[in-house]
């Protein structure tokens, strides 16, 4: 029982009323902190937004993004004129640090945490075994979407060659610098936007873990659109795992190594296709 000649109950914890609601003294004149009240978490790639600030958090971050490419994209361009052997990369680069600036921000207004883009500490057993299955699972992906545009196209190999031929003509050659910026760098900065932020919003509007899959592997493949068009298809079948990888480990690290990893032995093998395109072009026509 209560102890009128004290001001606090006594030790004996059963004799103590349940704390009042949120907002509403209890007995003694105290207002209770929730304490039994589950905390409203989630575990990426689950995201506790509504559909309306999910899709102002995807319009702000690619808003600012396309506004600083209309506002610095000049001045890229003319970087780019000057040192042509790094064009790609210094524009790349650029739309690197303007994706985890504008990412950051938005996490940092909406007071949450890295975890919530997948970047918490990751398992390193899960990180392997996604390197072992992902990088094959990235060349049968790149196959399956150069095959499903020839499909749906009507083109042949020969267009094919010749859209590789322009962009590795873009494609400066392989050195320390090109590696880090295309392979680690890029790996990077694309999965924290596509799948560490984009995805999450993505199955928030459309209530659909599957759709929010497809829909950000439509806009990653638009993204592509300068590779050429077949590799729009290639990078949406590219985008399908690593989509695959972050909802099956709740992590965005598999992914961002095995998008590094793929990019690497790419980025190794151009120099070496782009010598036998020519050849390659021959044979076709």
């Amino acid at each position: 029982m209560y102890d009128e000649s004290k001001s606090a109950w006594p030790d004996d914890a059963s004799a103590r009323p349940p704390p009042a609601p949120v907002g509403q003294p209890g007995i003694d004149g105290i207002e209770y902190a929730p304490i039994a009240r589950p905390a409203n978490l989630s575990q990426y790639p689950s995201l506790n937004l509504g559909w309306r600030e999910a899709l102002l958090d995807l319009l702000g971050v690619f808003g600012l993004m396309i506004g600083a490419e209309i506002l610095l994209g000049g001045a890229v361009r003319r970087l780019i004129e000057r040192y042509p052997e790094s064009g790609i990369f210094l524009l790349n680069t650029m739309f690197g640090v303007f994706t985890i600036v504008a990412v950051g921000l938005f996490v940092w207004g909406r007071h949450l945490r890295a975890s919530s883009l997948g970047l918490s500490r990751p398992n390193v057993r899960m990180v392997i075994g996604a390197l072992v299955l992902g990088i094959p699972a990235c060349f049968l992906a790149a196959m399956a979407g150069a095959t499903l545009y020839v499909w749906t196209t009507g083109s042949s190999m020969d267009d094919i060659v010749q859209q590789r031929e322009g962009f590795f003509a873009l494609v400066p050659d392989p050195s320390i610098m090109t590696f880090v910026l295309f392979a680690g760098f890029t790996g990077f900065h694309e999965e924290l936007l596509f799948r560490g932020f984009a995805l999450p919003r993505l199955c928030v509007i459309l209530r659909s873990r599957f759709l929010g899959v497809i829909a950000c592997s439509i806009i990653f493949g638009l993204v592509h659109g300068y590779q050429g068009a077949v590799s729009i298809y290639q990078t949406a079948m590219l985008s399908v795992v690593f989509c695959g990888l972050v909802l099956l480990s709740r992590s965005l690290w598999p992914a961002v190594l095995v998008h590094a990893a793929f990019n690497a032995i790419n980025f190794a093998l151009i120099p070496i296709i782009r010598d036998h395109l020519p050849e390659l072009l021959e044979r076709t026509s």
